[in-house]
């Protein structure tokens, strides 16, 4: 991705401390691209079909359409199929997804961070900074066809629009500290439009655009050109109950603990005392300095674990691993041939490198970087294939 390594410059021209000061967990906040073509080097059309066309990997929970601001039921888009794992699902059909979206559904592709590169970096830029976990879905629609009504989210909305424009009308109405619970996950949306109260702004997106929405603040979007596509990233943070979850487990070490509260009998006095110390205990564990360590590191590595694959670097050998011809193999004149001979088996040496491994059977050991320049001008591409070679017939050992 060019020129977007920091949040700062995802968030740019706005600079990351204005944010943090007047918008981050009060007010959401509007950035308009200079260029409209800001995000598409990206995500655009080839990697949405690129993602889509990875059939085997999505069910009717991944990949989701909804029509006038009610889900399509699986049965409707989708064919009963088992997964690689040999689960029943229902699978989404490509066919019948086409057929919805010619109809003005909105098409929900969800965590899709784990998919693209791109997205999956950015992701990371949001991990990073909010010290949260970050997932990304992408929404597509069409125009004058809305998916989902007012609602508000459980977690921080960043929104890139990156295809077509999009109006989102941002509410007055905000809950306050929304969690992932039954007690919110199952407010309807006839409480939506009762405590959403009035629309504060009416935000037009344009592609490049991003919007910024926190936890709790009602809001809806409507797709305002004949095609609409934008990546909403969800950012979520630890909360005191992940905190008291961890709390919990470190009191449940200790005696006093496991111990028996006060019995009725014994009075309220008693059971004041208890209760003090309690209070004593538990301030003990808060303050010790392997408890903040514990909840320092769970800040530190609060995220998603992503793949961090990359071939063939990955299996590249270091160029300072030392290692060593075995003991068995020889080095041979067999008539016009060199040979390395090990069991009594010969193996011709390719006459580019014989010199080179003439010099390294002579030492105790070696790496790459050294071989190279007892090499005869071989760059360190070609001695690092040689010694890949070596060690993958068994000839060689590391140190």
């Amino acid at each position: 991705m060019k020129n977007l390594n920091f949040f700062e410059d995802l968030i740019n021209p706005i600079k990351e401390k204005n944010f943090f000061d007047e918008y981050y967990d009060k007010k959401f906040l509007h950035v308009k691209a200079g260029k409209s073509d800001k995000f598409l080097d990206i995500f655009d059309w080839s990697s949405f079909t690129k993602i889509l066309n990875m059939t085997s990997i999505w069910t009717s929970s991944s990949l989701q359409l909804v029509l006038d601001k009610n889900k399509i039921t699986p049965e409707d888009y989708c064919y009963p199929s088992v997964d690689r794992d040999g689960n029943e699902i229902f699978q989404p059909q490509p066919n019948k997804i086409v057929e919805f979206l010619n109809k003005g559904a909105t098409l929900i592709a969800n965590e899709v961070d784990t998919l693209d590169t791109n997205i999956s970096s950015i992701a990371r830029i949001l991990e990073d900074k909010f010290s949260s976990k970050t997932q990304c879905n992408i929404y597509f629609s069409k125009q004058g066809r809305q998916g989902f009504d007012v609602h508000f989210d459980v977690h921080e909305v960043f929104a890139i629009n990156l295809i077509g424009e999009k109006v989102w009308n941002i509410y007055e109405g905000r809950l306050d500290n929304p969690i992932n619970s039954v007690a919110y996950i199952e407010l309807d949306k006839e409480y939506a439009k009762e405590n959403c109260g009035k629309i504060l702004k009416k935000v037009h997106m344009k592609p490049g655009d991003i919007l910024y929405i926190p936890r709790g603040q009602f809001h809806e979007a409507l797709a305002s050109s004949d095609r609409s596509m934008h990546l909403s990233f969800s950012v979520t943070h630890l909360i005191g109950h992940d905190i008291l979850s961890i709390l919990f487990n470190e009191a449940m070490t200790k005696s006093f603990f496991r111990s028996n509260t006060p019995m009725e009998f014994q009075g309220k006095n008693k059971t004041q005392m208890w209760l003090n110390e309690f209070n004593n205990n538990l301030s003990e564990i808060i303050k010790s300095e392997s408890f903040n360590n514990k909840i320092n590191h769970q800040i530190s590595n609060y995220k998603l674990t992503r793949g961090n694959y990359n071939f063939p670097n990955d299996i590249t050998l270091n160029t300072n691993q030392k290692f060593s011809f075995k003991n068995n193999v020889i080095l041979k004149n067999v008539g016009n041939k060199i040979i390395l001979e090990v069991n009594k088996k010969g193996i011709k040496i390719p006459d580019m490198y014989i010199h080179t491994v003439k010099e390294l059977i002579s030492v105790n050991e070696f790496t790459i970087e050294e071989a190279q320049k007892k090499s005869n001008n071989l760059d360190l591409d070609t001695v690092t294939q040689l010694v890949e070679d070596l060690s993958n017939m068994s000839l060689i050992i590391k140190k």
